[in-house]
């Protein structure tokens, strides 16, 4: 099972993502530039062939992992349902613990990496700093 999102979410996850985590601190448009060149998030064609390579033909199911296009707008419930032909499963509610970065808290980071140099700061120390400020 292949869910796909479109890139543009994709992108603006990753953004968030990387840097919540305190791997970059380029601009969107500067991340925008380096992700076409060189993110393998990126590239659909090169992900799906990987795996259809691997795999016998029929083996490979692609969707999409647009919430209103999901079975209950739930990826879970829709593998259940399409892929092992369950009914109606109750799942319990968990509230999401990766919200995307606004646009302010997306600044305030890399304001704070750029002009405090937490680039020498150790990995793990710089994620945990950084987790900490945003929360």
């Amino acid at each position: 099972v292949f869910y796909l999102r479109p890139q543009a979410l994709i992108l603006k996850s990753q953004y968030s993502q990387q840097l919540r985590e305190g791997y970059i601190s380029l601009s969107f448009d500067e991340f925008y530039v380096k992700a076409k060149k060189v993110a393998r998030f990126w590239k659909f064609r090169e992900l799906c062939e990987r795996w259809l390579n691997l795999l016998d033909d029929g083996e490979l199911s692609v969707r999409s992992a647009v919430k209103a296009d999901l079975i209950g707008n739930d990826v879970v419930k829709d593998f259940f349902k399409i892929f092992i032909g369950a009914g109606e499963i109750q799942l319990p509610k968990i509230k999401s613990r990766n919200e995307s970065l606004t646009q302010g808290k997306a600044y305030a980071i890399r304001k704070l990496i750029l002009e405090h140099d937490l680039s020498s700061i150790p990995f793990e120390k710089r994620r945990i700093l950084l987790r900490d400020f945003i929360l």
